[in-house]
């Protein structure tokens, strides 16, 4: 299946804003993520499981984590098993370096990787 969200807003949730958890037998989703705003959201912002790997462009992610703070905006649990990075390329993170946004992706023992180059250094605008 494929599940395309476009500009919405995911936030102020008590736990997770995404919770992913994917299998990698024969029926596969597609989700992706264009011109959202993931944010406030306790726990996290993305809990990613087995092969979830969504495409997040264009997107605000900040102020996810416990007092809504920015430290979790990507969690892999521990039993993460895809090997391709996530694609969360051109999105704005609330931080200007790579070490502040590597600072939010929690790895919980799992190897998953994110792919958040060509950050945006402020939110995107919104179409009217």
């Amino acid at each position: 299946g494929t599940l395309r969200l476009t500009n919405s807003s995911v936030r102020y949730n008590g736990n997770y804003g995404f919770s992913m958890i994917e299998s990698s037998g024969a029926f596969p989703v597609d989700v992706d993520l264009i011109s959202c705003v993931i944010a406030n959201n306790i726990q996290v912002g993305f809990s990613l499981a087995g092969t979830a790997s969504p495409i997040v462009h264009n997107c605000s992610l900040f102020l996810n984590g416990p007092d809504m703070t920015d430290i979790r905006t990507v969690k892999f649990i521990s039993t993460y098993a895809n090997t391709n990075p996530v694609d969360m390329t051109g999105n704005f993170w609330g931080a200007d370096t790579a070490y502040e946004i590597q600072a939010q992706i929690v790895r919980d023992g799992a190897s998953g990787t994110v792919d958040y180059s060509n950050w945006l250094t402020e939110e995107p605008l919104k179409a009217d």
